[in-house]
């Protein structure tokens, strides 16, 4: 079953911020922190033991080049105020996943708040807000098969699976602007925080979820190329829902391909990648492109991606137990290729990252 509205933004629990610099064509590669939430066959490619303490990562409308629209607001006037941001997308997005591999074992915490707010339709103007905040765990295992690897030349294959534990609070409704129901709400009498939360249809639900991974990897050493494949929330993911009036928006079910080609030498390293996902969503299939790249080499990497139609460009920093990503993004919001973009920018921080590989 899909229950993708053609004109929303995909959404997902977390996202690297490597791999959203990338396109977020990052299903073949998945080698970071966030590998159980795209990829678990991913964890058949690592060794030893990582351990990532603290690394948030703010999200944010990337406003540089509509500066123009916050200049100079009506003051006093609702309706000109209204018809300034009718149609421009706002997104405030802040979370972090600590955890740790051990060999092929990854788990995998879960801190992410997303929030979605625009005034639409010119002619009769309605709030329409997203907002989702999530906390949990994933847990997972790959099993491999094969000579080769990251270290040693051959082939090798990965089957990963991996279950989590959600806790979802949401509210995903629109209010007329300038109608009454949203002031009918706020005016009732005898209402507290939380019993305006739940007039809003503010909600909240748990559940778990399980996805599956797959990884083919030709291994030359120094290099390697990598097929993928993962089902992310087989069969979706819907939330019982503890409290609240409203719906708690669920999980869809992804279903992802990626391909990548490797290269790293000491001083000098490359990725190529390339996405087809969710394949299961009913949308245009440009949408469903994603291609990326990366080039490191000492201290710092440069990112390059296309996401849906949509330029990613950042750099990262890393000075070993510091680790620092900037750059921006696009996504699309609406329900055909290049339809309406929505522009965002991100700023990564991980510190205390370690690893030991005997």
């Amino acid at each position: 079953m899909i229950s993708y509205s053609s004109a929303r933004e995909f959404r997902y629990y977390a996202r690297s911020p490597k791999a959203l610099l990338m396109g977020d064509a990052y299903t073949a590669i998945a080698d970071d922190e966030y590998t159980l939430w795209y990829n678990p066959a991913g964890l058949g490619k690592h060794s030893g033991l990582t351990v990532h303490l603290v690394n948030p990562t703010l999200n944010v409308t990337n406003a540089l080049g509509d500066m123009d629209k916050f200049e100079d607001l009506p003051e006093g006037d609702t309706v000109a105020l209204a018809n300034r941001f009718i149609g421009y997308p706002l997104h405030l997005g802040l979370g972090a996943v600590p955890g740790v591999k051990l060999a092929h074992f990854g788990m995998s915490f879960l801190v992410n708040s997303q929030l979605n707010f625009s005034i639409e339709n010119r002619y009769r103007p309605f709030l329409d807000i997203d907002y989702r905040f999530d906390r949990g765990f994933s847990m997972g295992y790959a099993y491999t098969v094969g000579n080769g690897g990251p270290k040693k030349a051959g082939m090798m294959q990965s089957f990963g699976f991996a279950m989590k534990y959600i806790n979802r609070e949401g509210l995903d409704r629109n209010f007329a602007l300038f109608g009454t129901s949203l002031l009918d709400i706020l005016n009732q009498d005898n209402l507290d925080y939380t019993s305006i939360k739940d007039e809003l249809g503010y909600s909240v639900g748990s559940s778990w979820g399980y996805d599956l991974g797959y990884d083919l990897g030709f291994y030359t050493g120094s290099g390697s190329l990598n097929l993928a494949m993962s089902i992310m929330d087989i069969g979706e993911t819907h939330f019982e829902r503890r409290s609240g009036n409203g719906k708690v928006p669920i999980q869809p079910m992804h279903v992802n391909l990626g391909m990548a080609w490797r290269q790293d030498w000491a001083l000098f390293n490359y990725a190529l990648s390339m996405d087809i996902k969710p394949i299961n969503s009913p949308v245009d299939f440009g949408r469903k492109l994603q291609f990326g790249a990366t080039v490191g080499i000492p201290l710092i990497d440069f990112m390059v991606g296309w996401n849906g139609g949509y330029l990613s460009y950042g750099a990262g920093l890393n000075l070993g137990l510091l680790r620092v990503y900037a750059g921006f993004y696009g996504v699309e919001l609406g329900g055909a290729y290049t339809e309406r973009h929505g522009k965002r920018g991100l700023l990564y921080l991980s510190i205390l990252d370690f690893s030991f590989d005997p």
